[in-house]
């Protein structure tokens, strides 16, 4: 498929993949509309790399308002790995990895094989400077061990570890999130 070239509407996709987050947390119907604006634009003007983000972002939205089309959804995720890799985006990759394999891989494949995704989309983000999501596979990591039933104990080791590493990049969303779960996790334990 031909690669986007004209320079608004590429302007365009990196705002609405800038933007995306913001309404992920605030406002999940204008996530998904950004998400289909940024497949619209590829259908129309040819692929980018923020399509990585875009595909995974709109297989999410599949899951959640699209009646469970989960096989739909997964071939959303693998295509915003494969844009990634095409365009060898690492900051993408880690992106992409992010949103499949918290919010679309499990839907098809045991969770247990998301753990390479996750994996991979960490050293992406190492490698590419991308600190925010570097953070958010930090705490699914956590929450995905805990849904494959590994010892609670195992878990609460690994937690400040990841805190650190979230403090140390700013990320306070993440910090919030593990300091979250290890209240959980603790609860669980009954300490």
């Amino acid at each position: 498929e031909p690669e986007m070239i004209n320079p608004e509407k590429r302007a365009a996709l990196k705002l609405l993949c800038t933007i995306g987050p913001l309404c992920y947390l605030s406002d999940y119907k204008s996530m998904a509309l950004t998400a289909m604006e940024m497949v619209n634009l590829a259908l129309d003007y040819g692929q980018a790399p923020e399509l990585g983000y875009a595909y995974a972002t709109y297989g999410m939205v599949i899951v959640t308002y699209g009646g469970g089309n989960y096989p739909q959804a997964y071939q959303l995720g693998q295509a915003a790995l494969a844009i990634s890799e095409r365009f060898r985006d690492l900051s993408m990759k880690c992106q992409a990895s992010l949103i499949f394999n918290a919010s679309i891989h499990h839907w098809i494949k045991p969770i247990k094989e998301g753990n390479a995704i996750n994996a991979e989309g960490f050293r992406a983000g190492q490698d590419s400077g991308e600190l925010q999501y570097t953070g958010y596979l930090c705490l699914y990591k956590s929450l995905h061990g805990y849904y494959q039933g590994q010892p609670l104990e195992n878990l609460l080791d690994d937690i400040p570890q990841y805190m650190y590493y979230c403090r140390k990049t700013g990320n306070r969303w993440a910090v919030d999130a593990l300091l979250g779960l290890r209240l959980i996790l603790n609860n669980l334990q009954g300490k």
